[in-house]
């Protein structure tokens, strides 16, 4: 028989237990639409097929169904099962009295791409069931199982469930959800397991024994109570695990045989029990440098074996109950935003060559490539590429580190931040190369800095272009005092050495020097007579000790530290 439409068959209209469905040859389809059969007992020797459509079988009383080898107030037999096309079976409804599966066979499911248990409890008892696609639905009882279940497709399970047997096989992903009550859900398998999205009032544990099986979470676990999650492989954060216990076991991952690894590279976080702490024992590594594990705790205690570094990238402040990384050579990185506390409880082996790591993070309201420092019109990244790197008095920013790099001379790291994230002290070496610090006017009337804007050099200020007029011209019988060198300082600490004083002081006069060839023509005017009785005459200014002499009519600088 065939129907091009949906159809509904009721074999017990008055709902009494006493009418019953009957097929005993042919075959019943709808041509892909949804078929419902209700009925006090099920027998099908014929066969039923609704293609792609829902197949929905009711026990009118609300009594009990027995699914396989098995009886029930309402029996579907294996073979029966086998006799049924379908791309979802959903046998029962919140009526329907508890459901008990003995021995599904893949024979018996393969025409049936999921089926679909409804009934107020359900038990997988006796012998081993085997589904393409299974959806468990316990409405006022718990789900148990501790047979194997092995589903190719996915899997889901509503209310408590305990599924203890560690011959479960599940393919593609299982999920739970306890639809707000407070119940548990407890899975074990020595196979890899995907675990889907899943919400659930109470407490969460999944086990994966057996040797380097993967425990990965697929979907948000969304928990109210306690997470235990563990593998005997990699356990990979695809999505996000979250607890909203406060104990100091909210979270609790442990992997027997592997890392710990964060499965996404979007930054969103992984792990969240912002009132609880985290358990977390690894053989490993705990993230990777490249892609950290993003936690929201209140604690944390963890421990790394074997092999692999530990990296953590805590959203919030973090206390440190225990941090151990026993896997020689590894190292441990931790970046956190806010406080940290009991940094001293994270230890290496003895003589381990791991680095430890703890980076606080600060929000930088400016970005201080694009700063505009002080006076100056440009941004730090202008003066950056520039030869001459001056800085601001004090650069604030809420960073830690930072790095002035010269294009010319390469990085230069700041000294001292003080605490409150302001820049206060640095050494650097400003010049790459040597460059003109002084120079001389071609008439000698004047003498003028090679680099104005130059704030705090040798303790004072250098004036901007002109640091002094020599008035009247420069000759070896001048006396270049202090007060000549800057007019509007105190005294000026400029750096003049007296063999350049005394090379002037022949060019100015054209008299050579001892033991030189005397020059034809005077550099400023008058005669080599005149000049000759200036010979011997010299500056009175005294050579600082330790100068360097003149290079090109330069004066390099040496490193300085500027305030």
């Amino acid at each position: 028989m065939t129907t091009g439409s949906a159809a509904t068959l009721d074999a017990d209209s008055d709902d009494d237990g006493s009418g019953d469905y009957s097929n005993t040859a042919g075959t019943f389809s709808t041509g892909g639409s949804a078929l419902s059969i209700t009925a006090n007992d099920f027998g099908l020797s014929g066969a039923i097929n609704t293609g792609t459509g829902t197949t929905t079988i009711l026990i009118s009383d609300g009594g009990s169904i027995g699914l396989g080898s098995t009886v029930g107030n309402m029996t579907i037999t294996g073979t029966e099962l086998g006799n049924i096309t379908a791309g979802t079976l959903t046998i029962g409804d919140s009526s329907a009295g508890a459901i008990t599966v003995n021995g599904i066979s893949s024979a018996n499911s393969t025409n049936i791409t999921t089926v679909d248990l409804n009934s107020s409890s359900i038990v997988f008892s006796t012998g081993d069931s085997t589904f393409n696609g299974l959806t468990a639905t316990a409405n006022t009882g718990t789900i148990t199982g501790a047979v194997a279940l092995t589903v190719a497709g996915t899997s889901t399970f509503t209310t408590s469930a305990t599924l203890s047997s560690t011959s479960n096989d599940f393919t593609s992903a299982v999920s739970f959800n306890t639809t707000g009550s407070s119940a548990n859900t407890t899975l074990a398998t020595n196979s890899s397991i995907i675990l889907g999205a899943s919400t659930i009032g109470g407490d969460h544990s999944v086990t994966v024994g057996g040797t380097s099986k993967t425990l990965n979470i697929s979907g948000a676990q969304d928990v109210a109570g306690v997470i235990t999650l563990q593998s005997s492989g990699d356990l990979t954060l695809t999505s996000s695990l979250s607890s909203s216990s406060s104990s100091d076991s909210a979270i609790s991952l442990i992997s027997t045989g592997g890392g710990i690894f964060d499965g996404d590279s979007d930054g969103s976080t992984d792990i969240e029990a912002a009132n609880g702490r985290l358990v977390a024992v690894s053989n490993g590594g705990f993230g990777t440098s490249a892609n950290p594990i993003e936690t929201t705790l209140s604690s944390i205690d963890l421990t790394n074996s074997t092999t692999g570094d530990v990296n953590i990238y805590e959203t919030d402040g973090l206390e440190i109950s225990s941090l151990t990384q026993n896997a020689d050579g590894e190292d441990i990185t931790v970046s956190y935003s806010g406080s940290l506390s009991g940094r001293d409880l994270a230890t290496f082996p003895d003589s381990s060559l791991g680095a430890m790591t703890f980076t606080q993070r600060q929000p930088a309201p400016v970005n201080v490539a694009d700063q505009i420092l002080e006076g100056s019109g440009k941004s730090v990244s202008d003066v950056s590429v520039e030869n001459t790197v001056q800085l601001a008095k004090t650069v604030e920013s809420d960073v830690i580190q930072m790095t002035l790099q010269n294009s010319g001379s390469g990085n230069k790291a700041v000294a001292s931040l003080d605490s409150g994230g302001s820049m206060s002290s640095y050494v650097t070496d400003i010049f790459s190369d040597p460059h003109v610090l002084v120079e001389f006017s071609s008439d000698f009337k004047e003498i003028n800095a090679g680099f104005s804007g130059l704030e705090n050099f040798g303790g004072k200020t250098v004036e901007e272009a002109q640091v002094a007029k020599l008035e009247p011209a420069l000759t070896s019988e001048s006396k270049v005092s202090k007060s000549l060198f800057q007019k509007n300082k105190s005294e000026a600490k400029q750096v003049l050495w007296q063999k350049m004083v005394r090379k002037v002081a022949a060019k100015k006069s054209g008299k050579k020097k001892v033991g030189k060839k005397t020059s034809k023509k005077s550099l400023v005017g008058g005669n080599s007579d005149t000049n000759k009785n200036q010979r011997n005459k010299s500056s009175n200014l005294t050579p600082v000790s330790g100068a360097r002499p003149f290079e090109r009519g330069s004066i390099p600088l040496q490193q300085r530290s500027f305030r």
